[in-house]
């Protein structure tokens, strides 16, 4: 019986390196709008300033986390979904997922993405980390 079904990473990324903060960056051709309980109501093709914990839909499904001149992480993912949670001053999350929050049901959005033995959910993500540290000497 086809069912449901959205994956992703959830990794924590720590807010400074060195002294240095992080900022990250993707090109997003919106958001979703939260109602008071955190679920997706809409589709906002205008991205609001954060500090967010909101799912982005980014076509070239790809982000990048910079502590300048210290590291750098770009993120390519196989689906253009992203969720930033940047609320905390010590950590941050930028997570590649293959479909939005609440994605187990059909939303105008994004519909639901099934999944049966003869089509599995595959999602992968390429982590490429560089260091920025010999761009100083």
């Amino acid at each position: 019986e086809p069912f449901p079904a959205v994956v992703g990473w959830h990794p924590w990324f720590r807010r400074s390196i060195d002294g240095v903060p992080a900022s990250w960056s993707l090109h997003a051709a919106g958001m979703l709008t939260r109602d008071a309980s955190a679920l997706p109501v809409a589709f906002a093709d205008q991205v609001s300033l954060g500090p967010h914990d909101d799912a982005f839909l980014v076509p070239s499904a790809s982000a990048q986390i910079s502590w300048p001149g210290v590291l750098a992480l770009d993120i390519a993912a196989s689906d253009p979904w992203f969720v930033v949670f940047d609320e905390l001053d010590e950590a941050m999350c930028l997570e590649p997922q293959s479909g939005p929050p609440d994605g187990l049901v059909d939303h105008p959005w994004a519909p639901a993405r099934l999944v049966t033995p003869g089509q599995p959910l595959e999602h992968s993500v390429t982590w490429s980390i560089r260091d920025l540290r010999a761009d100083r000497a």
